[in-house]
């Protein structure tokens, strides 16, 4: 019998058809190294062991294979020997979802599975509101955002909120960021002035943000505002605003060691957002002091006991700290006065003079037009023994232009009007204050 052998033939391809991208783990820190392979294969997913040749890497996002990641790979090339290269150093620095794609100069390719890289590296967390100004029961979006050092979102993360300054509430006290690193809560304030949020997520350093707020003041109903402690206020009487305004109050931080307690009044018109400095009658101020552990004014020498003779109220014209009038409450911590502007105001350690002391007139010039802003001469001095004081505008010829009104409570001040209420022309005026048996003259400077 005759036997008959049959050759056996070789089908398999040996034509490179793709690579196939291989990522032991689908979860990896971004910036931390991991190993790869990269093997050809052909049309039949079998490995071309002796292919050899270059390929070139390339981040593509996972979501969409058309569009770059926005990352970078530390390893960009790779050599294949015996059809297969091997990296133990790759890195990606982007926290994303992404696929590493492999391609050659024939433009065969391969791509990876989806691989999630996650931020740890120098995580840091912001916060921010919007609008960053809000009126009382109006609420700002205070979000929260946490990316690591490349700028890559951290999600998933449990971020807690809470009000350090100021009163308001929040719609929530935790949060989980999205997708982005993100996560919002509405803060609501209730009072005026600077309320301060905070945000806090693990081990990472807190991050805080102010809301400004003020409060709707109707200027034919006039209306209290009052500060983000609930303890100073400043209570505006009607029409002493020329137009409906928003007003805020707020204690000033970061105030120069034993210079005293300082405080923020701002006003804007409603409409027009122009600033607001000076009042057609007199508002009254109640401001609050804090005492330190030795029950002295805090941040000044001045003790409880002493208030009354050592504590005294200022306000900032711009250049100097003037000093005021006006009333200290040693049981209540508070200092009231009659002010018709909004400024800044201070309350300080002074000497209480012995007799009346002549301060100064300030604006010099001022400018008496209808913008709010410097539209009126302040007379500032003390009278500790409330001698009576009379003030009168003269023109450079000698004229009577003006009797100035002391009585108004706080500091008096000229409107560049005369006695008639007729505006007077820009120029240079002057002005005698006498006090008891004392006479002051000097100049006002009427600019237009």
């Amino acid at each position: 019998m005759k036997t008959v052998y049959e050759a056996s033939i070789d089908t398999k391809s040996y034509v490179l058809d793709h690579y196939d991208v291989t990522v032991p783990t689908n979860s990896i820190s971004a910036g931390s190294n991991f190993s790869m392979s990269i093997t050809a294969k052909n049309d039949t997913g079998d490995t071309l062991t002796s292919y050899s040749g270059n390929v070139s890497l390339q981040s593509v996002l996972a979501s969409n294979e058309n569009m770059a990641g926005s990352g970078v790979l530390g390893v960009t090339n790779a050599t294949l020997a015996s059809g297969v290269a091997t990296i133990n150093t790759q890195t990606y620095n982007r926290g994303e979802t992404i696929k590493i794609k492999a391609i050659d100069s024939n433009f065969k390719v391969g791509l990876s599975s989806a691989i999630e890289f996650v931020p740890t590296y120098e995580l840091g967390i912001s916060l921010s509101a919007n609008p960053s100004s809000v009126l009382t029961n109006e609420a700002a979006q205070v979000t929260a955002e946490i990316k690591d050092y490349y700028g890559s979102p951290l999600k998933n993360a449990v971020v807690v909120f809470d009000v350090i300054r100021g009163s308001g509430a929040l719609s929530a006290l935790t949060g989980t960021t999205d997708s982005l690193g993100r996560v919002t809560v509405a803060f609501t304030p209730l009072y005026s002035g600077l309320c301060e949020i905070r945000a806090i997520s693990g081990n990472l350093v807190p991050a805080t943000v102010s809301v400004n707020t003020l409060t709707l003041v109707l200027s034919a109903n006039g209306g209290i505002v009052v500060s983000d402690d609930n303890r100073s206020s400043v209570e505006i009487p009607p029409n002493a605003l020329s137009e409906d305004a928003v007003v805020g109050i707020s204690r000033v931080s970061g105030v120069a060691s034993g210079q005293g307690q300082e405080f923020e009044i701002t006003g804007k018109r409603k409409v027009s957002q122009l600033r607001i400095t000076d009042l057609n009658s007199a508002a009254k101020l109640v401001l609050h002091f804090n005492l330190d552990g030795s029950n002295n004014v805090a941040n000044t020498n001045v003790n409880i006991a002493e208030v009354n003779d050592k504590l005294g109220l200022f306000y900032w014209d711009g250049v100097n700290w003037q000093k005021m009038p006006c009333t200290v409450s040693a049981a209540a911590q508070t200092v009231t006065a009659n002010v018709t502007h909004f400024s800044r105001y201070a309350l300080r350690g002074t000497v209480k003079p012995s007799g009346f002391s002549f301060q100064r007139v300030n604006p010099k010039p001022f400018t008496p037009n209808p913008d709010g802003v410097y539209d009126r001469a302040y007379f500032y001095y003390e009278n500790p023994d409330n001698v009576d004081v009379g003030i009168k505008i003269y023109d450079l010829k000698g004229f009577l232009v003006r009797n100035i009104d002391v009585n108004t409570g706080s500091a008096p001040y000229w409107d560049g009007r005369d006695n008639n209420g007729r505006m007077m022309q820009g120029g240079v005026y002057i002005f005698q204050m006498k006090a008891g048996n004392k006479i002051i003259k000097d100049t006002i400077i009427l600019a237009k």
